[in-house]
């Protein structure tokens, strides 16, 4: 989706961008928390790791409205993208 919605020159740095607080986000945190709750509650570890079928699930939401929204991103994309090849072509014919 990040490359839709992105200018060419752009697309690997979002990416990049993207693929780096993925990780900071979830994979750097969740040890950590899945420990602190399964120190906390009283199930242990089995009723810590019962957080991850919800953590999936809103992910799983955000992921569905992102995609619903991505076509007015391209869409915006697409025209500024118009709009520089027609400015382009203009110029190359007033020379």
């Amino acid at each position: 989706m990040i490359v839709n919605v992105v200018r060419p020159d752009m697309r690997a740095t979002a990416v990049a961008g993207s693929i780096f607080t993925i990780h900071v986000l979830g994979d750097v945190p969740s040890p950590t928390l899945l420990g602190v709750l399964s120190d906390t509650l009283q199930g242990g570890l089995a009723a810590a790791v019962l957080i991850i079928p919800v953590a999936v699930l809103v992910s799983g939401l955000i992921w569905t409205y992102a995609a619903w929204r991505e076509s007015r991103g391209t869409e915006r994309v697409n025209r500024l993208e118009d709009r520089q090849r027609l400015d382009a072509q203009t110029r190359s014919g007033e020379q």
